[in-house]
């Protein structure tokens, strides 16, 4: 074996100073085209992971604001409905139709907007249980998001 080492140094003797003026800028290339590559990657990924924080931020505010407007127009029969639709609307358009609880939570909002709204001269009582429920469906899709954010960063594959 160590013969065949020798005989490969003896051939490639006259062009070492090829092999060094050439071969290691062209690794170096290499190199720095591959650090970049999985760079670029990365940032990439970590730029869509703010963006699906940023997603899950806005889309927590607003089932917390469609909650408030919900029970304040309960409570005191304040509250514009204009501003009630268009927190549900900003929640519709943020969420994938094709989410396995989309159909729960659109459900859960008309359940709590049509109680609020024929509640007039009724007791309600029967609003926190309409509530805990959008509510409830409201932390299995935050808490499924927010775990998909945590295991793609953790893959690095956002």
């Amino acid at each position: 074996m160590l013969d065949f080492f020798n005989s490969v140094s003896e051939a490639l003797d006259p062009y070492r100073l090829l092999l060094a003026t050439v071969g290691i800028p062209l690794l170096t290339l290499f190199v720095t085209i591959y650090v970049s590559w999985k760079n670029t990657k990365l940032s990439a990924a970590l730029k869509v992971a703010e963006m699906r924080q940023e997603w899950i931020n806005t889309l927590r505010n607003q089932m917390v604001e469609y909650s408030v407007l919900c029970l304040r127009r309960q409570k005191d029969r304040n509250g514009e409905l204009g501003d009630l639709a268009k927190i549900d609307g900003q929640i519709t358009l943020m969420m994938n139709w094709e989410d396995e609880n989309y159909p729960e939570l659109e459900k859960a909002m008309r359940v709590l907007s049509k109680a609020v709204m024929r509640l007039e001269g009724q007791k309600g009582d029967h609003i926190v249980d309409i509530h805990a429920e959008y509510i409830t469906v409201c932390q299995k899709i935050l808490k499924r998001e927010w775990n998909r954010l945590k295991e793609d960063l953790k893959k690095k594959r956002v």
